[in-house]
């Protein structure tokens, strides 16, 4: 089991392109090359689970700011 992640409390025009890239390395970049590295060591039938919280949703204390960098990457697909 994994989890990871941060945000920025800003609006999308106040995110500059280095709060981006520390937004994506941290909550896509970095869980991806984790699972990634663990798979040889990882036996048939092996799960890995990737949590995340209320933050990969809104940032805390401003209601319905979404982290825009981050948010749809790594969520599951819908069947």
């Amino acid at each position: 089991m994994l989890n990871a992640g941060i945000s920025k409390a800003a609006t999308i025009k106040d995110h500059t392109v280095e709060d981006f890239d520390n937004l994506f390395a941290t909550n896509v970049r970095s869980p991806f090359f984790l699972v990634q590295q663990l798979l040889p060591v990882l036996s048939e039938g092996s799960n890995i689970i990737v949590i995340s919280s209320v933050g990969a949703h809104a940032v805390i204390g401003k209601p319905g700011l979404d982290n825009p960098s981050t948010l749809l990457t790594l969520r599951p697909k819908a069947h």
